[in-house]
């Protein structure tokens, strides 16, 4: 007659949380498998220096992560932490870079008013000058009254060409002017396409950091 049955031996495995994190082999479940070498418990690559200080991969020493906000909640300390301070200094490297182009801009079109201001103030002066010689030939032509025929024909060919001369010039200053107001007008449409480029080029990086957000909260 057998002995009354042992009750069955419960068994318990431990489940490890996605957002559990080892510093150490020694830590965490028993079925948790974990590689030699540097931990990685903030998303980057560390090792441990004597002075028990955290040392990045790239040599530089870093206590507490300094200049670097937190990851919003939602966004653990792994990689998805990574991503999103990578992003982040993505933001400010593209924002610093718009401000620089800003100031370019502004300095080009400062530089392109003085010149207009500039010529214009030269042609105003020829104009000037030329007006004054052209009132002195036309006030001596009317104080002639006593020259010859031919004298007078000559001289009406003379004011002619003068005439033609102010017209000429008055066509050149509003070409000049046409032309530059036409590079200054380019040199914005220019801005305004690049300002447009980077915008789509953040749109989508917001749009990426969504759907890893997303990613990272399921």
């Amino acid at each position: 007659m057998s002995g009354p049955s042992s009750p069955p031996i419960k068994t318990e495995t431990l489940q490890e949380s996605p957002n559990d994190v080892y510093d150490t082999p020694t830590q965490g479940p028993a079925n948790h498998t974990t590689l030699p070498g540097p931990s990685h418990s903030n998303g980057t690559l560390q090792e441990s220096l004597p002075n028990g200080d955290l040392k990045h991969e790239n040599g530089v020493n870093d206590d507490s992560n300094l200049a670097e906000d937190p990851p919003p909640n939602g966004i653990d300390n792994g990689v998805m932490g990574m991503i999103y301070r990578k992003v982040s200094q993505g933001f400010a490297f593209l924002g610093g870079k718009m401000d620089d182009m800003n100031r370019e801009i502004t300095r080009k079109i400062d530089d392109t008013n003085r010149e207009v201001k500039r010529k214009t103030d030269d042609t105003n002066r020829d104009v000037k000058s030329l007006g004054q010689s052209f009132n002195r030939f036309e006030t001596n032509f009317t104080q002639q009254g006593d020259r010859d025929l031919e004298s007078r024909r000559q001289q009406d060919r003379d004011l002619e060409k003068l005439r033609q001369q102010v017209h000429e010039l008055e066509k050149n200053i509003m070409k000049k002017l046409d032309t530059i107001l036409t590079q200054q007008d380019q040199s914005r449409n220019d801005f305004a396409t690049r300002l447009e480029n980077d915008q789509n080029g953040l749109a989508q990086n917001s749009s990426t950091l969504k759907r890893h957000e997303v990613c990272a909260k399921l």
